[in-house]
């Protein structure tokens, strides 16, 4: 075990408040979490000793403005500069020396406990109940204060609790009437939130109508309901968008959580459509009639699954303190195996009556707790800053760090985001800097060590205002983070073009060196010149001999005859990933036909014979496709003698498994799950993750766990891989 030392702040008085952790969730080890003054909040944030009054009033000022700014960030730009851990350490601090000088007059009123995610633009709505949020428990002992509170509270020594994962994404309250969807609303400042029913239609799986069950004539479905739960966004689709993003040259999301929350906060919901937001249900607000609520949290979860609505899948019902605390050690052990972000586990009581007699407080639940983990953090030099080049232009910052082991891996280089990122926590190359995993993906550049003091020689480092590859000035665009070089020419843009326009036609043999070669030596300025080059022209090239120089050219012809999506895909244009070039793909079916592409094509619905993109997407595609050197691009690809293509690709109809909504879990033998859920996405599946009301088939290899147990509790039908094998019209080559 490690211990984790953060300087939270250093404010005007010049004092610096620490928090020392254990490597995660500070429970491995009781009684190793620094010692508190009575009182005080998680982890032991500030001094036990007290401050003097007029110091305190001071300190309560600044973190009350503090924690303010960071609540803006968080809640309505989805834009936090600390983690959610250091920000629960500010409040806990806050709460601490404001219950010492309760009396005493300050600047502002107190924090909203539960914060405010508004926004102007959205139609606000209010909660039938309120949607609060959770008290927090940064440590073992405060996980055992809470045990405590409950034994009190229901006279059992061992109570029973039910424990989950803490998804990390953006609070939702879905409202159902006589089964029907009403609306969706964000938490807002738990009395009333914004609706964005709009964007959460868009949510694969998201039952407009509650499925319903039981032998009364209402079949289960309550007359009003409100569900809590949480959208997020996986790791797998943030690496999808981000892909797409790089091919665009586009400037990457660093989490998945802010990621989540902006999309689902968007004004065009044909945006959000094209990424994939994902729900949980685990809670209710308001339940009509209240003599039909359930008894328990998993007579609850039971109710969502047969209502067709998605439910956390690894749950535990825990009895007494020792079941707790491994339950909840558990999901933190589990943390990187889940394909979606949390960041810590929720405990509630189980039983509904004793969460009754408990009741709500002004800020929370009186019978939950919310047991937050700590990011996993490296300190490590910055011993330089390196700048990519994008192929639209986009100059990116990239942290070169002494190698330093993060979540199990090694890591030298980590994001800076943008210049601004750079200035803004003022960081200079030398400096001892912590790193993060943001999403326990993306290694980050989260701030600096302000503990080690800065060399004599530590200057503040100077974003260049020219292109580091061809001279010409850098550009920012108003209202935007990204500086670009806008040079056309510049051979650094021209290389990551080609490279882009090689990868997408699989040309094989063009690297970055050989690009750099055929610029410079070939005369190489556009993906046109690639289809007039010769053997001849290019042997004596760095890197080409005769025969590679007669293998690159016969590449290059072959790629001629690719599928019209994958060309589409290689001309790099701005937004347009592998999804949107299909789309563009089957609207506009040759060069000419793309190069025509208007505003109105491009938003227009696919049965209206149009690509169904939002308007800033369509906005941004046709002003590109628009550009003259563009234009010239089109003309020129299209006399170099590339196939015809009479229509868009064709998408396969029917199938062994159409009409079928599949859900593969376990291990199977033969296949891996990338290969079998390709093998049933083309026999007309449709296949999903977890097991829902709408769920046909599980198919389910070794350890099946807990989706096999929801399938036979809904009748869903179960089948092994041997099955499996024999209902597929082929096998997978090589997977007999």
């Amino acid at each position: 075990m490690k211990f984790i030392i953060k300087r939270i702040r250093r404010g005007p008085l010049g004092r610096r408040w620490l928090a020392a952790g254990l490597g995660g969730l500070c429970l491995i080890g009781a009684g190793l979490a620094p010692e508190r003054a009575e009182g005080a909040g998680p982890v032991g944030a500030w001094p036990a000793a007290d401050l003097p009054v007029e110091e305190a009033v001071a300190r309560i000022n600044e973190l009350r403005r503090e924690i303010a700014r960071h609540d803006d960030l968080y809640f309505r730009l989805n834009a936090p500069e600390i983690s959610d851990f250091e920000y629960d350490q500010l409040k806990a601090e806050l709460l601490f020396w404001e219950k010492k000088h309760s009396d005493e007059t300050f600047e502002s009123g107190p924090v909203d406990p539960v914060g405010d995610d508004r926004m102007a633009g959205f139609v606000s709505h209010r909660h039938r109940v309120p949607m609060l949020s959770l008290d927090k428990a940064m440590s073992e002992e405060d996980l055992l204060a809470f045990h405590r509170r409950m034994v009190g509270a229901t006279g059992k020594e061992t109570p029973v609790y039910w424990v989950e994962p803490k998804w990390d994404g953006i609070a939702i309250s879905l409202t159902y009437g006589d089964g029907r969807l009403i609306r969706a609303v964000t938490r807002g400042n738990g009395t009333e939130g914004d609706d964005i029913s709009a964007n959460v239609l868009t949510i694969e799986g998201l039952p407009t109508h509650l499925k319903r069950w039981g032998p009364d004539a209402a079949g289960g479905v309550p007359a009003r309901v409100e569900i809590r739960g949480e959208i997020f966004m996986s790791f797998a689709e943030l690496a999808r968008i981000n892909q797409e993003r790089r091919e665009a040259g586009e400037v990457e999301f660093a989490n998945p959580r802010n990621l989540a929350a902006g999309t689902a906060r968007l004004r065009d919901p044909r945006e959000a459509a094209e990424r994939r937001l994902e729900l949980v249900c685990f809670g209710w607000g308001a339940y009509e009639p209240e003599e039909d609520r359930p008894r328990t949290m998993e007579g609850f979860r039971d109710r969502l699954v047969a209502w067709g609505l998605p439910v956390p899948v690894s749950v535990v019902r825990a009895e007494g303190w020792e079941k707790l605390l491994e339950a909840v050690r558990e999901v933190e052990r589990g943390r990187e195996s889940y394909p979606f972000p949390i960041d810590g586990a929720v405990v509630k009581l189980f039983e509904t009556e004793e969460q009754d007699r408990l009741g709500l407080s002004r800020a929370a639940p009186q019978w939950a707790v919310a047991v937050k983990f700590a990011p996993e953090r490296a300190v490590t030099r910055l011993v330089g800053i390196t700048l990519q080049l994008g192929r639209t232009g986009v100059v990116t910052p990239v942290a070169e760090l002494e190698a330093v082991q993060l979540a199990g891996s090694r890591v030298a280089r980590a994001s800076l985001h943008n210049a601004e990122e750079i200035a803004r926590r003022d960081l200079r190359i030398g400096d001892y800097v912590y790193v993060e995993k943001a999403g326990d993906i993306i290694p980050t550049v989260v701030g600096r060590d302000e503990s080690r003091a800065r060399g004599p020689d530590s200057q503040p480092y100077r974003f260049p205002i020219q292109c580091p590859e061809c001279g010409v000035q850098l550009l920012r665009e108003e209202g935007r983070t990204a500086i670009r070089c806008v040079n056309d020419a510049c051979p650094a843009r021209l290389g990551r073009q080609l490279e882009n326009f090689a990868s997408a036609l699989s040309i094989r043999g063009l690297g970055p060196a050989t690009l750099a070669a055929l610029i410079e030596g070939a005369g190489v300025g556009s993906a046109a010149d690639l289809y007039q080059l010769r053997a001849e022209d290019l042997e004596g090239l760095p890197g080409l001999g005769a025969r590679s120089a007669e293998a690159l050219v016969r590449s290059i012809a072959a790629s001629r005859a690719e599928p019209w999506e994958k060309v589409v895909l290689s001309l790099g244009i701005p937004g347009v990933g592998e999804q949107r070039a299909g789309l563009l793909a089957r609207v506009f079916p040759d060069f000419g036909a793309l190069g025509r592409a208007t505003r109105e094509q491009l938003t227009a619905s696919e049965t209206e014979g149009g690509a169904g993109l939002g308007g800033a997407t369509a906005e941004g595609i046709a002003t590109h496709l628009a550009k003259p050197g563009v234009q010239r691009l089109l003309q020129d690809l299209n006399s170099v003698g590339f196939q015809s293509w009479d229509e868009g690709p064709s998408s396969p109809g029917g199938g062994t498994f159409a009409n079928e909504v599949v859900v593969v879990t376990g291990v199977l033998g033969g296949w891996s799950r990338a290969e079998i859920t390709a093998l049933l996405l083309a026999e007309g599946a449709r296949v999903g993750r977890q097991v829902t009301g709408e769920t046909t088939l599980l198919v389910a290899g070794d350890r099946a766990g807990a989706n096999l147990g929801l399938a036979r509790s809904l009748g869903v039908a179960v089948m092994d891989e041997a099955e499996l094998r024999e209902r597929l019209p082929r096998p997978a080559e090589g997977n007999k």
